[in-house]
């Protein structure tokens, strides 16, 4: 689900901003598909976020930093590769296929 979320905003970035460079479409695309599914466990982190400063701040502190390694990780391995094989095949700069049979 996060995969095709990623490709279709290359896509749309395509579409709507050409003149972008494709690593910026790349990584604008998969940031937004990242934080779409992540922005509820944020706000539901954050909404609870003053029993935990109250019991403590290192319970805090360890939520968001798992939060914010949950997100990086989620944007690394699964949306920022779509948008990549998505971005380069409508810009031309895929590699051509070479030939399974010489001769």
């Amino acid at each position: 689900m996060l995969a095709a979320l990623s490709a279709g905003f290359a896509l749309a970035l395509h579409l709507a901003a050409p003149r972008w460079s494709l690593r910026k479409r790349t990584l604008i695309a998969g940031a937004i598909a990242a934080f779409l599914p992540m922005s509820v466990a944020f706000g539901g982190f954050f909404y609870g976020a003053e029993d935990l400063i109250g019991d403590g701040q290192e319970d805090f502190v360890l939520g968001l930093l798992a939060l914010i390694l949950v997100q990086a990780i989620l944007w690394a391995i699964i949306c920022l590769p779509p948008a990549w094989f998505v971005g380069q095949r409508l810009s031309g700069v895929a590699a051509p296929v070479q030939e399974l049979i010489e001769g």
